[in-house]
């Protein structure tokens, strides 16, 4: 590495002041020789020798060059370029720096927009998800409720065609009982052989009843509710005696008085 002390600043602008100095001084001390060598050369002109004009015009044409070369190599005032240059620069740095925060602010903003953009599509797509399972729910239910709704007009049906069916059936029987018991009132006016049809009579309405109660029952079963007791009404259709045995326990029930009159009835009905 070179050893040696670098000149500074302040030697640098002294060495340089006499050549700027002389560039400054010698374009004057040209140009005033210029105007002397004119002016002689004006107040000599009676006397003027052969081939002066072409010295004067040399020297003239020498100077002027001298001159121009001089005036085009002087250096501007470098204080001056320089300060300048650093204005502008600063200025352009100021500039850079105001459109930095702008470009800054503008991506912070940005920033911050997409960011809520963001935050609003989650929550959109959420509340997408959720109204979907809503529908979805709603689906099913509505669904759920059509097939309830099917087979409540099935069973609507059915209990219908039920409640009709037992309905011709207790018609039925209740008319079937009514001709009986009609057709049966002659024969219950005869005393021993009364005895029989009404025994007959009886037999049939114990029937009757019984199927009656068991039609009722398949009504109380198709409604879904607790079967009947069928067996309370149809046991009896097994315990009805014969007419020999109701005539017998009529007798035996029968006083002293009416005794005599069931066994004259008896020796008729044999004859």
């Amino acid at each position: 590495m070179d050893s040696q002390p670098r000149p500074t600043d302040s030697t640098t602008q002294q060495e340089r002041a006499p050549v700027w100095l002389r560039g400054a001084v010698l374009p004057w001390i040209l140009a005033s020789a210029l105007v002397i060598t004119n002016i002689v050369t004006l107040l000599s002109e009676p006397v003027r020798l052969p081939g002066q004009d072409s010295r004067v015009s040399a020297i003239k044409a020498a100077i002027e060059d001298s001159i121009h070369s001089i005036m085009g190599r002087r250096p501007r005032p470098a204080s001056t370029n320089a300060v300048q240059t650093a204005e502008d620069l600063s200025r352009e740095n100021r500039i850079l720096a105001e459109r930095k925060k702008e470009l800054e602010s503008a991506v912070n903003k940005l920033q911050r927009e997409n960011s809520t953009a963001k935050a609003q599509k989650v929550e959109a797509d959420n509340h997408l998800r959720t109204l979907q399972a809503e529908h979805t729910g709603l689906r099913e239910k509505h669904i759920a409720l059509e097939k309830d709704r099917d087979a409540l007009k099935a069973i609507s049906v059915r209990r219908a065609k039920v409640v009709k069916t037992v309905a011709d059936r207790i018609s039925r029987n209740l008319a079937v009982h009514a001709g009986e018991l009609i057709t049966e009132l002659p024969l219950r006016a005869a005393p021993y052989v009364g005895v029989a049809t009404l025994v007959a009579g009886t037999a049939v309405d114990i029937k009757s009843d019984c199927e009656l109660s068991r039609t009722l029952n398949d009504l109380v079963v198709e409604h879904q509710e607790a079967p009947l007791d069928t067996h309370a009404v149809c046991q009896y259709a097994d315990k009805i005696p014969t007419a020999t045995q109701v005539w017998t326990m009529a007798k035996s029930q029968a006083d002293k008085l009416t005794v005599p009159v069931y066994q004259v009835v008896e020796r008729l009905y044999r004859r």
